[in-house]
């Protein structure tokens, strides 16, 4: 994966779960241990659909669609303790990761994730990024989540760099509108092909 940051970006902000790291079948397996304990299948598919949001915004989706009333923060609290007894299977996107880890100390780099913050600091810790990032904004920092932009724009904040200058890489429609709509150029990682092995020469915090 080859990405050449033109002149005028000054930063880079990288969303978490299934951008920068592969947590996502982690995640889908928490949940789908969480919600069957409640008597609920969840399937793929509609994890999928409900990709990029927080875990409060699914736990609407889901009380909706099964016509259920779960406490959203009770529910997402149950998932998130499924969640970290996974944690040490988290492993990073390689093509990605490599972007990460070839313009540290070159320029500012920044995490924007819908995730709550304790178990984002948790899942950067464990991959081995926490270092190498100057700003890691959550839903926990903001009032609204992705779609809004407001975690990538207090993430720009945090950096000291005009949001125009800020280039995102995202997985999700809703993390894509987010940052389109904080005025940041966007890449959707979905579009990239496969990567490559890692290499292990590049600095990067992984195991081969």
């Amino acid at each position: 994966m080859i990405f050449t940051p033109h002149d005028r970006i000054q930063a880079l902000i990288f969303d978490l779960d299934g951008t920068l790291l592969d947590t996502m079948p982690l995640h889908f397996a928490a949940w789908r241990e969480t919600l069957r304990n409640e008597g609920i299948l969840l399937e793929e598919s509609l994890f999928r659909e409900l990709g990029g949001l927080s875990s409060v915004a699914i736990v609407d989706a889901l009380n909706q669609r099964f016509s259920r009333s779960f406490s959203p923060m009770a529910l997402a609290v149950a998932k998130d303790r499924a969640y970290l007894q996974r944690i040490k299977e988290v492993k990073p996107i390689g093509g990605v990761a490599r972007i990460l880890c070839r313009y540290t100390g070159e320029l500012p780099i920044g995490i924007a994730t819908n995730e709550c913050r304790a178990v984002t600091s948790l899942t950067l810790r464990s991959a081995g990024f926490a270092s190498l990032v100057q700003a890691v904004v959550t839903s926990d920092d903001v009032d609204h989540a992705k779609p809004a932009p407001d975690i990538f724009l207090e993430c720009a904040r945090r950096l000291g760099v005009d949001p125009a200058r800020c280039h995102v890489f995202e997985d999700s429609d809703s993390g894509l509108q987010a940052a389109r709509g904080a005025g940041m150029s966007v890449s959707d990682i979905r579009l990239f092909p496969p990567d490559e092995a890692p290499q292990g020469d590049d600095g990067c915090p992984w195991e081969e």
